[in-house]
């Protein structure tokens, strides 16, 4: 019975860390230079710099899975406005927009700013990824034209423990 106890608590520390562990390990950076990888499930971005993890950034992606477009990507194109990007500074202050098949001018999809803050960290967009003000504009300040994106699904788990996480909006 001992025996069956242990076993049964290696195994959930073993599961435990298999979920915790893309919690708390960046990803590997998609190239050696400047990189972006996003993480839906977990609504996460990570940003690296010459190979370099630098930090990560909570965002907002799709609402549902398949909104958010998976792939390798560029950063194509760069628009700041202090005043706000679109009808009622929908997009926030910045754009940086995503080459994707379809959308080679970078307008459909891209990472930028946001006029819902409370959105950041949930499955809440149409299909880019938002950012916080202040950390978008942080990240559209050191990423060029040309930067990588590797968008990625995550697990089931992980978007699981995303929805899970209690709404702080108040």
């Amino acid at each position: 019975m001992r025996l069956i106890k242990r076993i049964s608590g290696l195994l959930l520390l073993l599961l435990m860390a298999i979920v915790a562990y893309p919690f708390l390990v960046p990803p590997a950076p998609p190239s050696s230079g400047h990189s972006i990888v996003i993480n839906k499930a977990m609504n996460r971005l990570y940003y690296y710099s010459n190979g370099k993890f630098e930090r990560h950034y909570p965002v907002a992606t799709g609402r549902e899975p398949d909104l958010t477009p998976e792939g390798d990507f560029r950063i194509i194109i760069k628009i700041a406005n202090d005043a706000g990007l679109g009808a009622e500074s929908v997009f926030g202050t910045r754009w940086m927009g995503l080459e994707v098949p379809g959308d080679e001018d970078g307008t459909r999809y891209g990472i930028h700013g946001t006029n819902e803050p409370d959105s950041i960290g949930k499955h809440a967009s149409a299909g880019c990824v938002r950012m916080s003000k202040a950390d978008v504009e942080e990240l559209y300040d050191r990423v060029p034209i040309k930067t990588r994106v590797h968008i990625v699904p995550g697990t089931v788990v992980q978007r699981s423990i995303i929805q899970l996480q209690p709404d702080r909006s108040g």
